[in-house]
């Protein structure tokens, strides 16, 4: 517990720092874990691991930021290419065993639904070409081995339940 008094008319600068572990991600009726789970046992282990590298994440996030800010794109490109990030960390995860897959949406558990694909392939084909050939090898290409040929609509439950 941290206590602290403050005068009054005075203030108190305080970092916080919220962090969690969950191992398990239940999809299509199995448990594929989360990637992190295999790197951080905690939530603590996780907060403290940001804390001894905060320096260098803030840096890295900075660089990241200058690589756009300083480019000769045009802005909307730039818009594009910076805010389609967001969209991957706020839908996409990697499983325990490594394979990438972002959601339909926030409010929909279909994973890499065709029909979305190619909007988020351009900034994926662009910044993060790893992935891109994660989903085509561990995803699309065993499915279509297991479906008689044919690329199916998505790789899980789709939205509201199982197929």
């Amino acid at each position: 517990l941290f206590l602290q008094e403050v005068e009054g008319e005075g203030s108190l600068r305080m970092k916080l720092l919220f962090s969690w572990h969950l191992p398990y991600r239940i999809h299509a009726g199995r448990d594929v874990g989360n990637a992190y789970a295999t790197r951080f046992s905690s939530a603590q282990d996780a907060a403290e691991y940001h804390l001894r590298h905060e320096p260098r994440i803030l840096r890295t996030i900075s660089s990241w930021n200058k690589i756009f800010a300083e480019s000769s794109l045009d802005h909307p490109l730039i818009d594009f290419l910076m805010n389609s990030v967001s969209n991957f960390i706020k839908t996409g995860f990697l499983t325990a065993d490594g394979r990438w897959r972002q959601f339909e949406s926030f409010s929909c558990n279909d994973v890499e639904p065709v029909h979305l694909h190619l909007y988020r392939s351009i900034p994926l084909a662009l910044l993060f070409p790893q992935l891109v050939r994660n989903i085509l090898d561990t995803g699309y290409a065993v499915t279509q081995e297991s479906c008689e040929g044919y690329i199916p609509e998505t790789l899980g439950e789709g939205c509201g339940g199982s197929p």
